[in-house]
């Protein structure tokens, strides 16, 4: 039987709130996502600057594509490779089924993916945003892949927010943390 955060770490649900904290049910998904453009206007200080980790992470990939002269070059498979995503375990975000997972991007997505990009960068557009306004990420790519994606590639700011909330909440190790980190709801 799926039991809340506050009970499972014996922190009052009103301290949880105060800090902004979802007392969610741990191991059941949340039917949330983490969408990269409410990131950029979130409040809690883990995030600041989090679009910046964003752009530069695909302007990687933008990069690499750019100099790929044919399909699985080296540039090619290391752009595919940097747009494979697994789910985070413990993320508790989506709609897979308790404790399981979700089929994040895998190497035939991520495959279609760099064709597509490359397909917007032979336009001429290397601009990350363009990519968006384009639809790189529109067909077979809804929300939940968006959102494993940013956690994986913010996943240590995920980790620093967890860690500030368990000191401050005086939350310690005697029981392990179920969930790679607590939900924002700012």
């Amino acid at each position: 039987m799926p039991i809340r955060l506050s009970r499972y770490f014996n922190v009052e649900p009103t301290e949880l709130k105060k800090r902004g904290v979802l007392n969610a049910h741990l191991g059941i998904d949340n039917r949330l996502f983490v969408d990269p453009n409410l990131l950029s206007k979130s409040r809690v200080e883990e995030f600041d600057h989090c679009r910046e980790d964003l752009t530069k992470y695909f302007c990687a990939v933008i990069k690499l594509l750019s100099k790929s002269k044919k399909t699985g070059d080296v540039a090619w498979q290391e752009a595919e490779r940097r747009l494979r995503f697994h789910e985070e375990h413990g993320a508790a975000l989506g709609y897979s089924h308790a404790g399981g997972y979700g089929r994040a991007v895998g190497p035939d997505l991520a495959s279609e993916l760099a064709t597509r990009a490359k397909e917007i960068i032979n336009l001429g557009i290397d601009d990350p945003e363009m990519f968006e306004l384009i639809g790189l990420f529109q067909e077979n790519f809804g929300p939940d892949l968006l959102s494993d994606m940013a956690v994986a590639i913010l996943k240590n700011r995920f980790l620093a927010y967890t860690q500030r909330i368990t000191r401050s909440c005086c939350i310690t190790q005697d029981k392990p943390l179920k969930c790679l980190w607590l939900s924002l709801v700012k």
